[in-house]
């Protein structure tokens, strides 16, 4: 892979980053939830965030993600506004629907996150077999179908990150020269992370 097409993939993802018009609406409990940002023929949006400077509002989703720090560390609110978290370069946050969360970092070089965002019904739908083979994994992403606020998140940490991060710099050149489409990786994403020696370093559930 060129160093170049690299390069300016994560600077294009980067840039419409930014130019998300994130929506939000309060259930009835009063909780703000961030909104599925994709279109309704989109399923998996991958986005990267790189800057100094990402002070996020504390809220919920109603969609599954996986933030990778890609380069430097960042730290985020997790579960409540007031429970502080520390995801180290290599490592990934996986958030069900409706965790609580938030970015908080402010840096004095630049941060670069790599997230993937996939809708639950495509989620399920396309990966469920995968799931099924890893109890741990399974309970942890069917259980918001049973449960709305599970409060549950994963922080992974990985032997090899050499892996992880060549599949990800592949969806993202592939995401971002072929205008968000993506052909199927994540199942290999999901793979490469058992293979890679991911350990479950901090997991949470209310």
């Amino acid at each position: 892979m060129s160093e170049n097409i690299l390069t300016n993939s994560i600077e294009k993802l980067s840039e419409e980053f930014m130019q998300i018009d994130w929506q939000y609406e309060y259930d009835k409990n009063g909780e703000k939830i961030q909104l599925w940002p994709g279109t309704a023929n989109e399923d998996i949006i991958i986005c990267v965030y790189k800057g100094r400077r990402f002070l996020e509002n504390f809220h919920r989703q109603n969609f599954f993600f996986f933030n990778f720090a890609y380069k430097g560390c960042y730290s985020a609110f997790s579960h409540s506004n007031s429970n502080r978290i520390v995801i180290s370069e290599g490592e990934c946050y996986i958030g069900q629907p409706f965790t609580g969360y938030a970015i908080n970092d402010e840096s004095p070089s630049d941060v670069t996150i790599i997230g993937v965002l996939i809708r639950p019904e495509a989620f399920f739908k396309t990966y469920f077999h995968v799931l099924s083979k890893d109890r741990k994994m399974f309970s942890f992403f069917l259980n918001p179908q049973k449960d709305k606020y599970s409060e549950e998140f994963i922080k992974l940490k990985f032997d090899d990150t050499f892996s992880v991060r060549r599949l990800l710099e592949l969806m993202i050149t592939e995401y971002a020269t072929q205008s968000g489409q993506i052909s199927g990786n994540i199942e290999d994403a999901y793979t490469c992370f058992n293979d890679a020696g991911c350990q479950t370093v901090h997991a949470f559930k209310s």
